[in-house]
């Protein structure tokens, strides 16, 4: 990626409502940048299993809320979360019974790439997916 730049940014709480409206703020970031329904519609997924994520593992007892953050850039859009837990996100082997695990492998298939990184000071991780912006 060239340039990137964070063009909106949310507080949310770690509730499970919070999920929906990670999912919402990234879909209306999605169609101020034009993006058709089908690359909405995949954003929104990424979207739900990052903040997920960030509600079940990124709680730390002491930070009760996650930051969602939207990036453009060169490459397409970016969908970031920021949550208080330094443990990093794994893809997870599961089988048909399993109850959890398939929030990274899903990012995983449905993002060109992700990452995470450290948040300064060691206060928790950012984790990143950039999205497509088309369906093949």
């Amino acid at each position: 990626m060239n340039t990137l730049e964070c063009i909106a940014t949310r507080l949310l709480p770690a509730a499970p409502e919070s999920i929906k409206k990670a999912r919402d703020f990234v879909a209306e970031e999605c169609r101020a940048l034009g993006l058709g329904e089908a690359a909405v519609h995949l954003a929104r997924t990424v979207a739900s299993e990052l903040a997920t994520n960030a509600y079940q593992h990124g709680s730390d007892g002491e930070r009760d809320h996650f930051v969602v953050r939207f990036y453009s850039s060169d490459a397409g859009p970016v969908v970031e979360m920021w949550d208080g837990s330094v443990q990093r996100p794994e893809i997870l082997p599961v089988g048909c019974y399993s109850e959890s695990g398939r929030g990274m492998g899903l990012i995983e298939m449905l993002a060109v790439s992700w990452g995470v990184a450290p948040l300064d000071g060691g206060q928790g991780k950012a984790v990143w997916a950039l999205l497509k912006t088309h369906t093949e």
